[in-house]
């Protein structure tokens, strides 16, 4: 909150990342993200921060203690993340490398979770991502469009 006026006068971009801190318990993982994110939109509202400026992001990794193991309230959110699109802001997704990856994948080191960052960015983009934060871009801009392809061909685009 002591930031939204600073952005609102800057004329900055704002990104609104759901985390666990002062986040109600809703009825779901993609539930609890989307009334996170309604908080932070509504802050960013009374600040004066033109909606046009602002993303969202359902912060992958940033929910812990929440009654089902971490990595399945990822995999949640990921899966419902079309409902975000319900704020009607472009929604962005940063899940590259994150321990959720890891626990599924079995794989300890990050560096060398790109398979799984893939899968987990083109899962995010057929769900309805506008944009994917990624570590390994190359590799990434090239999964995001043969995922973006398909959901067109879905989407009868």
């Amino acid at each position: 909150p002591d930031l939204a006026p600073l952005i609102a006068r800057s004329g900055a971009g704002l990104i609104v990342m759901a985390s666990e801190a002062g986040a109600a318990e809703a009825a779901s993982p993609v539930e609890t993200v989307l009334e996170a994110l309604k908080a932070g939109l509504g802050i960013a509202g009374q600040a004066g921060i033109d909606p046009e400026r602002i993303v969202v992001d359902p912060g992958i990794g940033f929910f812990r203690r929440r009654g089902i193991a971490w990595h399945r309230w990822d995999c949640s959110v990921l899966a419902g993340l079309g409902r975000l699109r319900e704020l009607g802001r472009p929604v962005c997704v940063g899940a590259s490398r994150k321990s959720f990856i890891g626990e599924i994948g079995g794989e300890p080191d990050p560096a060398r979770r790109l398979p799984g960052s893939l899968a987990a960015a083109a899962a995010a983009v057929l769900a309805g991502a506008h944009l994917i934060r990624a570590h390994d871009v190359a590799e990434t801009v090239q999964a995001v469009r043969v995922a973006e392809a398909v959901r067109q061909a879905r989407e009868g685009a």
